[in-house]
């Protein structure tokens, strides 16, 4: 995990058990979510700050934000 100016700028996430991830995180929009292997991932808007997408158990997951 890591940070830049209090704000997530990259995570990587070993999924425990097939499941909906939820992240929270100011500006979480400009994150893009990747699987092990570097394909895209479809996450969905919940709330403004707040997006889901599905795991499966063992899964890696990266979770980066887009340059701006």
């Amino acid at each position: 995990m890591s940070w830049r100016k209090g704000r997530l700028k990259k995570l990587r996430i070993i999924a425990g058990s097939p499941t909906e991830l939820v992240i929270q995180d100011e500006g979480v929009v400009e994150l893009r979510v990747y699987d092990g292997e570097g394909q895209p991932i479809d996450a969905r808007l919940i709330k403004a700050n707040r997006v889901a997408f599905s795991v499966e158990a063992g899964g890696l997951y990266i979770l980066s934000r887009q340059p701006k």
